[in-house]
């Protein structure tokens, strides 16, 4: 399961640098991106709640691609394949939660942990 989490690390940076952009620079603009882009979600539309919501489904259903899904079964253990999905989507959720954390807009947060 390690060795899947660093092999992601190494695509994603890779992916930075074929953009032709430092990886620390990278990571910094796509924190920045999401910060700027919930704080505008937030401010501008009425129903924000419900489209971070949906948000986080389209990024969660991503990750759920039944070619993906079958590949990571055949490469590993039952037991390592439910840990890999499960930390898969602990981790999209935390920065969701982590933003409606700072809005103090705890009604929803469940709704990411489900």
């Amino acid at each position: 399961m390690k060795y899947y989490f660093h092999l992601q690390y190494k695509m994603i940076n890779r992916s930075f640098i074929e953009y032709g952009m430092p990886i620390i620079l990278g990571y910094f603009i796509l924190i920045f991106a999401f910060i700027l882009g919930s704080k505008t979600l937030f401010e501008k539309v009425d129903y924000a709640n419900y489209l971070y919501i949906l948000t986080y489904c389209i990024l969660i259903l991503k990750l759920s691609e039944v070619t993906r899904n079958r590949f990571l079964k055949y490469c590993f253990k039952s037991s390592d394949y439910k840990l890999i999905r499960i930390s898969e989507n602990i981790l999209i959720a935390l920065p969701f939660i982590a933003f409606l954390i700072y809005l103090k807009n705890f009604l929803f947060i469940p709704a990411y942990i489900i």
